[in-house]
């Protein structure tokens, strides 16, 4: 009984892991992309502004970076503590729940695409 309970455990606790893998790497693609889409903004603004983009200029300063991420890591944890709630057709707050949802899919090993969002991949 010691034993199936061990394992129960372990199988618990990797889900976790693998639910939360999943869910920090959706905030990581997020952050990116936002990222991304400012160097492309900034770009397109030079380029208009009729300025010659060439190496030292081409690329999005360093320093933007670090000046994008305290929104995204202030979001991510305002998402851990705040109740469950849709805002603007977004599901904010609640983290922590759809996690528990997401490893008790993977642990049943149900058919189900990533916190049942229809934009992202399906598993089973």
């Amino acid at each position: 009984a010691d034993i199936k309970q061990t394992k129960k455990t372990r199988e618990m606790e990797l889900a976790l892991r693998i639910a939360t893998t999943r869910e920090r790497l959706l905030w990581v693609a997020a952050y990116y992309a936002f990222v991304g889409g400012v160097s492309l903004a900034r770009s397109a603004t030079l380029r208009w502004q009729g300025v010659r983009l060439h190496w030292d200029n081409a690329f999005l300063p360093l320093n933007i970076t670090f000046f994008c991420m305290p929104p995204f890591l202030f979001t991510y944890q305002l998402d851990l503590a705040l109740a469950p709630a849709e805002l603007w057709g977004l599901q904010v707050g609640g983290k922590a729940n759809r996690i528990a949802e997401e490893a008790l899919a993977i642990r049943e090993g149900r058919r189900h695409r990533w916190f049942s969002c229809p934009y992202l991949p399906e598993v089973d």
